[in-house]
């Protein structure tokens, strides 16, 4: 299968002399593999909780009437809202508060829960508005949730931050202390990159599909060449995750080198992304040398990723375990690995010249525990490579704020 590659690329003329600018891949090889871990959950008992919030709570039930009471909650709840609700404490201890006299029945599901049915009950405050529910999370969570009022679910009125394009559309965010919320995902001024777009028809299927590419700002036809980075799903990198405001950020930052950017929009995704080879050959000896025609693209395998989340994730690992020679870089955020073979293809497998960087959220055990299994083997195998722990769940809030740790490990300033 390689072999015919080289040769089909050969054929096109499109192979030799391409890189007279790049330093060789053997040069910029030496193989190591990082683990990078988020904060554990603190080891809290809610039940003997001695805070500031669980002293009001005591203080306003040991008031003798309901208008003290009342006022109490008011000016609390002043000091809450200008620090922030979930009112936070002690680095690691969220207070979920809401207002509502008309008792309601509530509860909460989000992040914590998997969106699923244990869903905390919030507690109402006797003879006052207030009602609330405390959790112990990580100093460094992001999370987002939504409140079930009277069994419809809403975003928390009190609290500002929202994070779009969660599992239920627009949701309430929990950003703990100690999480750093990505700077690159802003609209910024700084210099921008372009994007143009062409369909692309592929002579296996027949099959027309949208690409887009991005160019980075300063763009030449005439110089050195540029990396490339292919997403699957790419309209939902590009238009959900931002991934042209990052790319923009970190070559302004200088925290990358100029790279090209190709976004590929899957025609069917359950199938495409699960170990569809006529798929992966569509991309890797059809799209690739067009793009590799029409821009000037390194040819070199390590200066060309493939990148993907959940389910193109996993098809971001087949490419490159499949195809290590064109897709020499390989970012899976939350890869869909559970029920698959490629953790035990990795695990019988000899290291081959490859870049694998892997992360997951401990909110999403199904999908952290597989990759968690992925990277030891990776370790053990002598592959260079990456895993970050985020203590986050599965969302496009998570991926775009961390696919600039791929970029940088991927392709640091020379």
């Amino acid at each position: 299968m390689r072999e015919l590659c080289v040769a089909g690329l050969l054929v096109l003329g499109i192979l030799p002399g391409c890189d007279l600018f790049r330093t060789s891949e053997e040069d910029r090889w030496n193989p190591e593999f990082e683990w990078h871990f988020s904060r554990p959950l603190p080891e809290i008992d809610l039940a003997q909780l001695d805070t500031e919030f669980t002293r009001f709570i005591r203080g306003v039930e040991a008031l003798s009437d309901s208008v003290r009471k009342q006022a109490a909650v008011d000016s609390f709840m002043a000091i809450a809202a200008a620090a922030g609700i979930p009112y936070v404490e002690n680095g690691g201890i969220a207070h979920f508060l809401y207002r509502d006299s008309r008792n309601p029945e509530l509860a909460l599901i989000g992040d914590f829960n998997g969106w699923g049915y244990d869903r905390p009950v919030l507690s109402r405050l006797a003879q006052t508005d207030l009602y609330y529910y405390s959790m112990a999370v990580p100093s460094d969570a992001r999370l987002e949730y939504k409140l079930i009022v009277n069994g419809v679910l809403q975003r928390d009125p009190l609290n500002p931050g929202t994070c779009c394009f969660g599992d239920f559309g627009l949701n309430s965010e929990l950003a703990m202390p100690d999480y750093l919320p990505p700077p690159e995902i802003e609209i910024c001024d700084i210099p921008h990159g372009t994007i143009e777009s062409f369909p692309f028809t592929d002579q296996a299927r027949g099959s027309t599909r949208q690409i887009s590419v991005y160019l980075p700002p300063g763009y030449r036809e005439d110089g050195a060449s540029y990396p490339t980075v292919y997403f699957h799903d790419g309209s939902t990198y590009l238009n959900n995750a931002y991934a042209d405001r990052i790319f923009d950020y970190l070559i302004y930052q200088q925290r990358i080198e100029p790279v090209i950017g190709v976004f590929v929009e899957p025609r069917n995704r359950d199938s495409e992304y699960w170990y569809d080879e006529v798929f992966l050959n569509i991309v890797a000896d059809e799209l690739v040398p067009i793009i590799d025609a029409m821009y000037n693209s390194s040819r070199q395998a390590l200066d060309r990723a493939v990148v993907g989340f959940s389910k193109g994730g996993m098809a971001a690992l087949y490419f490159t375990y499949m195809r290590p020679e064109i897709f020499g870089c390989c970012a899976a955020q939350s890869p869909a690995i559970h029920n698959t073979e490629l953790v035990e293809c990795f695990a019988e497998s000899q290291p081959f010249r490859a870049r694998i960087y892997l992360d997951a959220g401990t909110y999403e055990p199904w999908i952290y525990e597989p990759a968690l299994e992925l990277a030891g083997y990776l370790e053990e195998n002598d592959f260079d490579g990456r895993f970050f722990g985020w203590n986050e769940y599965h969302s496009i809030g998570n991926w775009r704020a961390h696919l600039d740790e791929a970029l940088q490990y991927f392709f640091p300033p020379e």
